[in-house]
């Protein structure tokens, strides 16, 4: 049976963890789901994140350990760690350990 429908698919590059992703820490005791724009570039063999959103987060480093992105952050005070694993376009992971972070790769 042929089909006439096309399908746009993002392409996913050679390094799964660049490019930006729209993700959400999940239940966060006071704030509920918080969505996040993340985006992963790479510089010099190392990873450079930034985030958008409606919470100012500062970037204090960014590491791939142990087969996932680690982003330190300072955010409202605290130090804040998310653990990043991305595989083809799906996201998962955590925030400071015990928050849940689902999402995917962003459309553009």
């Amino acid at each position: 049976m042929a089909s006439c429908g096309v399908q746009k698919k993002v392409a996913t590059p050679a390094d799964p963890y660049i490019g930006v992703f729209n993700i959400t820490v999940l239940n966060v005791d006071g704030y509920g789901d918080i969505p996040i724009e993340l985006t992963v570039n790479k510089e010099e063999n190392a990873y450079k994140a930034s985030f958008g959103g409606d919470i100012p987060i500062e970037i204090l480093d960014t590491n791939f350990v142990n087969d996932q992105l680690e982003i330190d952050t300072f955010a409202q005070g605290y130090d804040v760690l998310f653990e990043i694993k991305v595989e083809a376009d799906t996201v998962t992971g955590y925030m400071m350990g015990t928050f849940e972070i689902e999402g995917e790769r962003s459309i553009q």
